[in-house]
């Protein structure tokens, strides 16, 4: 427990006041881990664990209010990202969820409604992509067993090639069966509302990306989510600047499908974002390879040894990525 980099993307940590959060990243610091607040103890809340009640928390700036006023202690100032966020110190962690080890515990022990429909879809992707069963996991509410009978399937795959993998053999599945589909117009509404509804865009210009995604859709009867993990190289340093809003040509997007994910820039000066940069899943498979974008985020400028370049950061409140022929028509 005392080596924040034995923590990646989906694990959940429950800390010694019972707030329960979710590991961002791959990268943490010496003696705390980068994560975000999921659930917090409420007697009104609609989730139960060992008789007590918990509520899920998911907009970022309540959250940030609730442990400024609450628990200070789990904001920080992080010198080599440059910003103030969400962390655990390693001393508050009173227990760790691993998305690998929870799957393998229940997959096959457990008739739950939830967890059914999880195996299917698992066992499914294992055998269509022939990833081993030991690169998969379970993450969300089922993990740290806050799950209800409706509870939305969290899946995470690990490793770059066997994430490519999975990626294809999700396409293949959603178009050879009835279970496993994309989101709707009807369906995708909630979906829509709540990861863009902050911008003061029309959210009909979001429609055509979100149901054009594989990574998210609709599972028999749930929505599901999986997220592609692979290590990604930190700069040895980076410093925000401003916010800013960008058009750019997307060069390449190979790793768009990854959380976090990275969409290269076509640039014509050293002074030029080379690069968009995200850790929140919903900018993960946003926009294509060749296609004219505009975003809105923060500009952070970044070391690595003596070299200097700039890229955009994507995940703040009214950040977003959209392709400019849907905003331009």
């Amino acid at each position: 427990m005392s080596d924040p980099n034995h923590f990646q993307e989906g694990d959940y940590i429950e800390t010694s006041e019972g707030l329960y959060f979710t590991v961002k990243g791959m990268f943490h610091p010496e003696d705390k881990v980068l994560s975000v607040l999921r659930y917090i103890p409420d007697e009104g809340g609609d989730r139960v664990k060992n008789t007590s009640r918990y509520k899920r928390v998911y907009n970022l700036v309540k959250t940030k209010r609730f442990l400024e006023k609450n628990y200070p202690h789990y904001l920080s100032y992080i010198p080599r990202l440059g910003i103030t966020t969400q962390s655990v110190p390693i001393s508050n962690i009173k227990k760790i969820y691993k998305p690998r080890e929870k799957l393998k515990e229940i997959i096959d022990t457990s008739n739950q409604k939830p967890i059914k429909i999880l195996r299917k879809l698992v066992y499914s992707l294992n055998e269509e992509s022939e990833v081993p069963l030991e690169c998969f996991g379970i993450t969300g509410s089922i993990l740290i067993d806050m799950h209800t009978p409706d509870s939305d399937v969290d899946i995470n795959v690990y490793g770059f090639e066997q994430s490519k993998r999975v990626y294809d053999a999700l396409k293949k599945l959603r178009l050879d069966s009835n279970w496993l589909k994309p989101y709707t117009k009807k369906t995708v509404k909630n979906v829509l509302e709540s990861r863009w509804s902050n911008t003061g865009l029309d959210l009909k210009l979001f429609l055509e990306i979100e149901t054009n995604k594989v990574l998210h859709g609709r599972v028999e009867d749930r929505d599901y989510f999986i997220r592609l993990i692979k290590p990604i190289n930190i700069p040895d340093k980076s410093e925000p600047i401003e916010v800013v809003k960008i058009r750019k040509t997307i060069k390449d997007d190979s790793e768009g499908i990854f959380t976090p994910c990275k969409y290269m820039l076509e640039i014509s000066s050293d002074n030029e974002p080379i690069e968009l940069l995200s850790y929140r899943g919903k900018f993960t498979e946003q926009v294509k390879k060749g296609e004219l974008i505009e975003a809105r985020g923060t500009l952070e400028k970044v070391w690595e040894g003596n070299k200097i370049a700039y890229r955009l950061v994507l995940g703040r409140k009214g950040d977003y990525l959209l392709p400019v022929r849907l905003l331009d028509e």
